[in-house]
């Protein structure tokens, strides 16, 4: 699974944890090539834009913490 973790900047307190997506993991073959990462991260107004390092994009919705999966890419 791939979290989103919001701290308090001050206190280091966890505000909340987000699942942004999980990769099914096949189990005949090697699980850590199957591992895919957060590898971009940008807040554009009151949303989180997230793109894995296989072009995967999604947007947080701040105010609800609704993620939503976009096709194709994010202008960041």
């Amino acid at each position: 699974m791939a979290f989103v973790i919001a701290s308090d900047a001050k206190t280091g307190k966890e505000l909340w944890r987000l699942t942004i997506f999980e990769t099914k993991i096949e189990p005949f073959l090697e699980e850590d090539v199957q591992w895919v990462f957060i590898t971009r991260l940008e807040l554009k107004g009151n949303s989180l834009l997230v793109q894995d390092e296989r072009s995967g994009c999604y947007q947080i919705d701040l105010a609800t913490r609704h993620v939503t999966k976009k096709n194709g890419f994010l202008v960041f």
